[in-house]
């Protein structure tokens, strides 16, 4: 039963993402520019050095997964040039040659990143005993991937701006409250700066106070097109639906990991 669940919740990601799986005649969803293949290489590579090879290879699974979901929705949003590189030591980013042009599709696009990991995560933690009885290598592999995807893409729903769920706290903001949009994205900003001093990540806390000004922006997407009430109420419902699901899994998983 719990992996019919799971390959229910595949067919629902399939059906929300239809239209940005494959590439068609648009770019490769990996930039394969020489400096893009070379920054990948190195990212596996810190990953595995740092972490292990089984949790090095779960964690660029997860990135991998994350940054594709945000490429097939661009792609559904129109972007048939989005695709993604892997950043040593910050996971990846998501890259299109022009901003979203609504707020609607900006949080669709943001939120799809940790959205399109509740499949495969689920998926590999209800597999994971099955595989293990077969081949425990597999089965392990499959428990530390479903633990990494737990723990990081709840950490990167987090409304602390430049995360993911800092994006989607600062499109609503701008939408129902944008007179606070700038006290609400500062706010965040320090409270991730606050949290890299206490867990002593200085790359963390680096990339807070270089992305400040960034976030100060009047808007991240090109026409200022405000969502309809029924819509900022149905993304909000969907942010909280993914990250309630990120903060069980992530806790219970990481938990049992360590």
């Amino acid at each position: 039963m719990e992996i019919v669940i799971a390959l229910g919740v595949c067919f629902i990601t399939f059906l929300i993402l239809r239209g940005g799986w494959t590439a068609g005649n648009r770019a490769m969803a990996f930039e394969a520019s020489p400096d893009a293949l070379i920054m990948g290489a190195l990212a596996v590579a810190a990953a595995v050095y740092f972490i292990g090879a089984y949790a090095g290879a779960a964690l660029i699974v997860t990135v991998i997964i994350h940054e594709f979901g945000h490429v097939a929705a661009y792609r559904v949003a129109g972007h048939d040039d989005a695709r993604f590189r892997l950043v040593p030591l910050m996971g990846g980013v998501a890259i299109s040659n022009r901003l979203p042009d609504s707020p609607l599709k900006d949080f669709y696009i943001s939120l799809m990143g940790p959205a399109i990991c509740i499949a495969p995560t689920l998926l590999a933690l209800f597999t994971s005993p099955y595989a293990y009885q077969i081949y425990p290598p597999a089965g392990y592999f499959l428990w530390v991937f479903a633990s990494f995807s737990g723990a990081l893409n709840f950490f990167n729903l987090l409304p602390l701006w430049p995360l993911d769920g800092g994006r989607c706290t600062r499109i609503l903001a701008l939408e129902l409250a944008p007179k606070y949009a700038n006290a609400i994205t500062i706010t965040m900003s320090i409270a991730l700066a606050a949290i890299a001093l206490y867990l002593r990540a200085y790359l963390l806390l680096g990339f807070a106070l270089i992305t400040l000004p960034s976030a100060l922006q009047p808007v991240n997407y090109v026409v200022v097109s405000p969502m309809r009430k029924s819509h900022a109420l149905v993304a909000l419902t969907a942010y909280i639906f993914t990250a309630v699901f990120f903060l069980f899994a992530g806790f219970s998983f990481l938990a049992n990991w360590l």
